[in-house]
C-alpha cells in the first residue's frame, strides 16, 4: 500500500495538468449546444454588459419597478463585476460569458488537487478531481452563466485556508497569513452570493469545533474577520443606501413575489423544472455511490480531515433547507467536498469497495454528461441567435424574454417578467415583440398568464407577423413588427 505522504511527492504536476486539461475539455466541448440558453443567463448578462459599458449596474429591461433598472438586486456584486470585466476584455456574448465559469472551474480544480494532495495524497486528490470535473451538476454549472461555480471556488478556498491555519497553529508555526487568506475568501464569498454566508457560518463552526472558544483569544481569527469585514464593507454601504425604499432592492427579485403574495413554496416546482436537465435513471449508480461515500465518512468521524469536510458542508446544506429558490443548483458548491471525501476514503483504505464507488462516481458522471450532449446535439446557440439577429434593425426596440436578449443586445429591450403588463409593454413602445421561445412556453400558463391573455389579441389586431424563426435551440420564435 502506498501511504498518502509518499504518494504525495510523486510528480504532482502531471496529475494536476491532466485534471486541468480534462476540465478545459469538459467545459468547452460543444458549449454552444448544451445547456440551452435560459433566463438567468440573460438577466445576469445584462447587468454585466452595463458594467462593461461603464453604466450603473442594473436590469433596464425590468423597467423601473423597485429600481431594477439602475440597482443591483438580491445578489451581491462580485460575479457581475467579474463578468463585466470579462466582457470588456472579450465581447458581450453568451459563449464568451460561459467561458468565465470554465476558468473558475480550472481554478477550483487547482485548489482541490493542491489541498487534497497535501491531506490525502496525490492518488486520492486525483480521484477527487475527476469526480468534481464530471459530476453532472457541477459540469453543467461550469458551462453556464451563474454564481455557483464561484461559490464553490471560494467556499473550498475558505475551508482549505482555515484548515491550514489550524494545522500550522497545532504545530507551533505562524499561521496569520492563512487566516488572512481565509478571511479574504470569506469576504469575497459574502460579496458573491447570499449563500456565501452559509459557508462562512460553516467555517466558524469548524473553527470552534476544532479549537473551542479559546481560539477567539488569538490574533488569527480576528485578522480573518477584519479582512472579511473590509471586503464586504462597500456592499454593506450600497445596501444601506436603499433604506429609503424599505430595502426593496436588497430583497430584490423576491420583492415582487412578496408584495404579490406567496403561493406554494417555489422549491416544490424546482425539482420538476430541473429534472429535464438530468436523465435521472442514468444517475442511479452515481447516486448510490454518493450515499456510500457519505456512509463511509460518517463511520470515520474520528479523522480530523473527514470532520473538516463534513462540518461546513452540513452547515451549508442545513441553510439550504430554508431557502425557497433553485435548491438543486445551490448544491453545486458541495461537489468538491463530496469529491474529497470520496478520494479520502479510497486513499486511506485502497479497498475494492472504495475503488468501485469512486469509479461509479466518475463513470456515472461521464455517462450522464455524454448523454446530455448527445440528447441536445441538434442545439446551436450561434445559429439560433444569428437567425433572430438577421430579422432586426439597428434601431429596433424589442420586447421578449431573457432567452432572446443575447440576440437583441445592445438594442433597447423590455423583458416580460417582473410584473410586466400590456400597459408596461405599450409604454416601452417596442417596434418588435418576440414570442414562443422556450421560456415563454414554460411560463405562459404561469407568471406570463395575464400578459399572454392581453398581449396575444393585441398583436393580432395591431401587429404584423414578420417571421417565425424555427430552431430547436430556442423553440419557434414568432417575430411581430408594429404596423401602425
Amino acid at each position: 500500500m502506498i501511504s498518502p505522504s509518499r504518494d504525495r511527492d510523486r510528480n504532482p504536476g502531471i496529475g494536476l495538468l491532466i485534471l486541468i486539461i480534462l476540465q478545459l475539455i469538459a467545459t468547452t466541448y460543444r458549449l454552444y449546444s448544451y445547456p440551452a440558453p435560459w433566463v438567468d443567463e440573460g438577466w445576469i448578462g445584462e447587468v454585466a454588459a452595463r458594467i462593461s459599458a461603464g453604466a450603473p449596474p442594473g436590469n433596464p429591461s425590468h423597467g423601473t419597478l423597485y429600481h431594477f433598472h439602475d440597482r443591483l438586486y438580491w445578489m451581491p456584486p462580485l460575479y457581475f463585476f467579474l463578468l463585466g470585466g470579462w466582457f470588456s476584455l472579450f465581447q458581450v456574448d453568451l459563449l464568451s460569458g460561459r467561458l468565465l465559469n470554465g476558468l473558475v472551474g480550472i481554478l477550483t480544480v487547482i485548489i482541490l488537487y493542491s489541498y487534497g494532495r497535501r491531506r490525502i495524497g496525490a492518488a486520492g486528490a486525483f480521484a477527487a478531481g475527476l469526480i468534481a470535473i464530471f459530476e453532472p451538476f457541477a459540469w453543467k454549472a461550469h458551462r453556464t452563466i451563474r454564481f455557483e461555480p464561484l461559490i464553490a471556488l471560494l467556499g473550498l478556498g475558505l475551508i482549505a485556508a482555515i484548515d491550514r491555519a489550524l494545522e500550522e497553529e497545532a504545530g507551533g508555526r505562524r499561521s496569520i497569513h492563512w487566516w488572512i487568506l481565509g478571511g479574504s475568501a470569506a469576504g469575497l464569498l459574502l460579496s458573491a452570493h447570499p449563500n456565501g454566508a452559509l459557508f462562512c457560518a460553516g467555517a466558524l463552526v469548524l473553527v470552534l469545533a476544532r479549537r473551542g472558544p479559546v481560539v477567539l483569544r488569538q490574533a488569527g481569527p480576528w485578522a480573518a474577520l477584519g479582512m472579511a469585514f473590509l471586503l464586504i464593507l462597500p456592499y454593506g454601504f450600497y445596501c444601506l443606501s436603499d433604506a429609503g425604499g424599505s430595502f426593496a432592492n436588497f430583497k430584490g427579485q423576491n420583492s415582487f413575489h412578496l408584495d404579490a403574495g406567496a403561493s406554494k413554496p417555489p422549491f416544490l416546482r424546482e425539482w420538476r423544472r430541473y429534472a429535464d436537465f438530468f436523465p435521472w435513471p442514468w444517475r442511479a449508480p452515481a447516486a448510490a455511490a454518493m450515499l456510500a461515500v457519505l456512509s463511509a465518512s460518517l463511520t470515520d468521524l474520528r479523522r480530523e480531515f473527514t470532520r473538516t469536510l463534513l462540518l461546513p458542508a452540513a452547515v451549508y446544506l442545513t441553510g439550504l433547507l430554508v431557502l425557497p429558490n433553485k435548491t438543486l443548483l445551490y448544491l453545486v458548491p458541495l461537489v468538491p467536498f463530496l469529491a474529497l471525501l470520496a478520494g479520502s476514503w479510497w486513499s486511506r483504505s485502497r479497498s475494492r469497495v472504495a475503488l468501485t464507488v469512486v469509479s461509479a462516481l466518475v463513470a456515472g458522471g461521464v455517462v450522464v454528461d455524454a448523454g446530455l450532449l448527445h440528447r441536445n446535439r441538434g442545439y446551436d446557440t450561434r445559429r439560433a441567435y444569428a437567425a433572430l439577429r438577421a430579422e432586426l434593425r439597428p434601431d429596433d426596440r424589442v420586447a421578449g424574454t431573457f432567452v432572446t436578449w443575447w440576440a437583441v443586445q445592445p438594442r433597447e429591450f423590455r423583458e416580460f417578467g417582473r410584473g410586466a403588463t400590456l400597459e408596461t409593454i405599450r409604454n416601452f413602445d417596442p417596434t418588435i415583440v418576440m414570442l414562443g421561445d422556450r421560456q415563454w412556453r414554460q411560463e405562459a400558463r404561469g407568471i406570463y398568464r395575464a400578459l399572454a391573455r392581453d398581449l396575444e389579441p393585441d398583436l393580432a389586431a395591431r401587429w404584423h407577423l414578420m417571421a417565425t424563426v424555427r430552431d430547436s435551440t430556442l423553440g419557434d420564435v414568432a417575430i411581430w413588427r408594429f404596423t401602425e
